[in-house]
């Protein structure tokens, strides 16, 4: 019959979805704006952070859980206790500013920079884009992980706040300083910013699974994950090529049958959280540790209201 396939539905991450006997039910957009639940064969979460971890708190996959509980941290703690391995994401500034033409230098396109700590990238969006530009072009900036968390605020209400105008007064100087520009000549003549914080940000922490795959599958519960998190190889963790190899690596694994379990073997002896020295983000540690399995109370997790997270569907089935 072919896919189901539907963009833009947002499904809560508070019980939005349940196994029921064989099948999931997710909770979708139904009429007049009340909830709907369509049942499927499976689930792919291709999302992390609190909102994955909290759609799965309550289902009864307690390994697949495990792997998306999650902390946020400019780096990871030298020593780790046994057991206490979990996903660990940073945050980053992303600041764009457009300026006129010929102010920023015209030797880069792009940059990693290593002389100012409150800075990771600069990168031209019109050479970027293979944009021809007149009078003014825009840049993006990219704030270091220690720079987000000295400077974390709740990214819904940064808009219009003085810690907007600040952060963003910080990452200008910062710039100028990088790219030898005269203190305020940069400030002076920006015609216009957004500043946005990444609050879920770039994985510094990798899932190495015990049986070396990219993804994790749970064929009792016909539930998996996919991201740049989950990578066998320690050089491409934490990237775009990293995301898209774990998703075609589970469709595999689902296409040639879904009754063997992959990437999730816990506990001593089983797979590791191992650190990720990334060009958007260093984890400082060089400690790996393995996952303790949670408890069945545990692992039925806590009936929250609020927030968003967008949950990807497995596909449809037949009824």
């Amino acid at each position: 019959e072919g896919l189901d396939v539907r963009q833009d539905v947002w499904v809560p991450p508070s019980n939005g979805i349940r196994k029921e006997g064989d099948v999931w039910s997710v909770v979708v957009p139904g009429e007049k704006g009340e909830k709907a639940f369509e049942q499927f064969d499976a689930v792919i979460i291709a999302h992390n952070g609190k909102c994955a971890e909290r759609l799965t708190s309550s289902t009864p996959a307690r390994e697949v859980h495990a792997l998306l509980r999650t902390n946020f941290a400019a780096s990871l703690p030298r020593h780790v206790a046994p057991g206490a391995g979990k996903f660990t994401l940073n945050q980053v500034y992303s600041l764009l500013v457009e300026v006129p033409c010929g102010v920023m230098p015209s030797n880069f396109d792009v940059a990693f920079v290593e002389n100012e700590e409150s800075l990771r990238s600069l990168t031209s969006n019109a050479s970027k884009m293979g944009q021809k530009v007149s009078e003014t072009e825009v840049w993006t900036v990219l704030s270091s992980a220690v720079f987000a968390k000295r400077h974390k605020v709740a990214q819904e209400f940064l808009e219009g706040t003085e810690k907007e105008s600040e952060v963003t007064a910080l990452l200008l100087g910062a710039v100028e300083r990088a790219v030898c520009l005269e203190a305020g000549s940069l400030k002076a003549v920006v015609r216009a910013t957004k500043l946005q914080l990444w609050g879920a940000a770039l994985p510094i922490s990798r899932w190495a699974s015990k049986d070396g795959v990219d993804f994790a599958w749970s064929a009792q519960h016909n539930i998996g994950i996919a991201g740049d998190w989950l990578s066998a190889d320690g050089d491409r963790a934490s990237s775009i090529e990293a995301a898209f190899v774990s998703g075609a690596k589970l469709a595999e694994h689902i296409a040639e049958g879904r009754s063997r379990d992959a990437g999730l073997v816990l506990e001593e002896g089983g797979g590791q959280f191992v650190p990720v020295d990334g060009d958007f983000g260093s984890s400082n540690s060089t400690a790996s540790a393995w996952v303790t399995l949670p408890s069945e109370e545990e692992g039925k997790g806590k009936r929250g209201s609020g927030g968003k997270g967008r949950g990807r569907k497995g596909y449809k089935g037949k009824g």
